[in-house]
């Protein structure tokens, strides 16, 4: 297999490229902050979004459209600002093809400018960067819809920029943060995670398309456009979570596909806000329509466009955690009503994935080896699983297994060893490994901790200790695991 350049008339790098997932003929990128797409097939470019201008001060030229900011990639974990809808819709007669990307456009204009010295110049000039400073204002944001249209032979006919019906700040004046956004599969709803500014109040919102209209400055287009948007149009507040510590944000939402004329719809969540542990729960959400002239000036009530909860039903219970940040996923199998993830239920130290019903929650089966921490990954069709793990005195191996057992029965089938990738080196002659303890606080909990001994150690001689503290937030560090290739802190601290 060789890769084959795809050309460009765009000047500077095209970053975060994406495939179309309704005509794989395209794909999306970012070019100077601006959104673009192009025929693979074809060579066709094209802009979609007119944001940026292409200056070279940040002061002149503070907005950008489908790219992640500093605070959003650094404290969310989110790394990209635009998202494809899955499915494609047919309009006219000439049978025109419409293809969707739901983007976050932002501006910076009020973030305060940091100037930071270029050890790449000689004349160490600086580089500017917007960079909100604790207590300092953020970047406006709205999220706003790319269309194009494409005729059969799969060029690009035209192009519109469309945004909400009513301003963004407008409809959701307490979101300071986009943490999460996405299409359910049957690209009926967008839907985007919101959070204020503390971080202790979270919604989950589904965007119809409908909702959006076509960008313009000429009023009276803009209120016959918002005339035509039907009244039992509106966003939909699926979920909310509400706390007075912080919350956390993760990536578990999983909407099932909705039946036609239906007015509910059941996904699954994750949420710590209920019991300070990490949970899963299937939800049931009754959409609503409260009916809105949208050419009227809107101002919110406090429980605006939430709806109710038919049914919250928790799959996992305990104090343990369900594994739902830095990347951790789940895995749903619809067929058999099961749903995969990674867990702490066996002990804090360790790290496993286990299968529960969400159709009859009850039993959780564990899948994977004791005595171990485990990273795994399923397969498309829920009948194997990756597993990376380790200990502290076991060296990363990686190893695939297959679920086998009675189909009738599918949640207490057993892995078996399929294959290895990857088998665990020799740890050194003189490695030992840390000693794992406990303790009990005040408020009687417990901790955990590792003990790395020097090499020389001298029984009953006092040695230079390091005192590594994590107290931050998420889990702490003890755990069943050998890095992959750097030590931890004081692993490094007692060679």
């Amino acid at each position: 297999m060789k890769p084959l350049e795809i050309k460009t008339q765009c000047s500077g790098p095209r970053m975060d490229p994406k495939i179309c997932p309704a005509d794989p003929a395209f794909f999306s990128f970012i070019n100077n902050s601006d959104l673009w797409v192009a025929n693979i097939e074809t060579g066709e470019e094209r802009r979609l979004t007119f944001c940026h201008q292409g200056l070279s001060n940040v002061l002149d030229d503070p907005k950008s459209a489908g790219v992640a900011t500093f605070v959003i990639q650094e404290e969310f974990d989110r790394f990209t600002g635009y998202w494809w809808c899955p499915t494609a819709s047919w309009e006219g007669s000439e049978g025109l093809k419409t293809l969707r990307i739901l983007y976050e456009e932002v501006d910076e204009s009020e973030v305060e400018v940091i100037h930071v010295p270029s050890p790449a110049l000689e004349e160490r000039k600086t580089d500017s960067y917007r960079y909100p400073r604790t207590g300092s204002k953020n970047p406006k944001i709205a999220l706003k819809l790319a269309e194009f249209q494409t005729d059969s032979q799969g060029k690009i006919v035209s192009t519109q920029e469309k945004e909400l019906v009513q301003p963004f700040s407008s409809l959701f004046p307490k979101v300071e943060y986009i943490a999460r956004a996405g299409w359910t599969r049957d690209g009926k709803y967008a839907w985007a995670m919101f959070l204020d500014r503390p971080q202790q109040w979270l919604q989950l919102v589904l965007l119809p398309p409908a909702l959006f209209i076509p960008s313009t400055e000429n009023e009276e287009q803009q209120l016959a456009s918002a005339r035509a948007v039907p009244r039992n149009v509106q966003p939909y507040v699926v979920y909310e979570e509400v706390t007075n510590v912080w919350i956390n944000v993760h990536d578990i939402f999983y909407p099932f596909p909705q039946s036609e004329g239906e007015d509910e719809l059941c996904f699954l969540r994750a949420n710590e806000c209920k019991t300070g542990f990490c949970h899963l729960y299937k939800v049931t959400a009754v959409l609503k329509s409260q009916g809105y002239d949208w050419s009227e000036p809107f101002s919110p009530g406090e429980d605006e466009f939430k709806c109710p909860i038919k049914e919250e039903i928790a799959l996992t219970s305990g104090e343990w955690e369900v594994l739902a940040r830095h990347g951790s996923k789940i895995w749903v199998n619809e067929e058999t009503k099961l749903v995969y993830f990674q867990g702490t239920k066996d002990t804090p130290l360790e790290h496993h994935l286990y299968v529960v019903s969400y159709e009859a929650a009850g039993e959780i089966v564990r899948l994977t080896t004791p005595g171990f921490s485990h990273s795994c990954s399923m397969s498309q069709n829920f009948d194997m699983f990756v597993s990376h793990y380790s200990s502290v005195s076991t060296p990363p191996c990686v190893h695939v297994y297959k679920l086998s057992g009675p189909d009738d029965d599918p949640l207490h089938k057993q892995p078996r060893f399929w294959a290895s990738m990857m088998e665990a080196a020799s740890c050194p002659p003189d490695y030992v490994p840390p000693e794992i303890f406990h303790f009990h606080t005040r408020s009687d909990v417990r901790l955990y901790g590792m003990i790395y001994k020097p090499h020389a150690l001298q029984p009953g001689k006092k040695h230079p200790t390091v005192l590594f503290v994590y107290g931050g937030p998420q889990a702490r560090p003890a755990r069943h695991l050998v890095l992959d290739c750097w030590p931890s802190p004081p692993h490094r601290c007692s060679w």
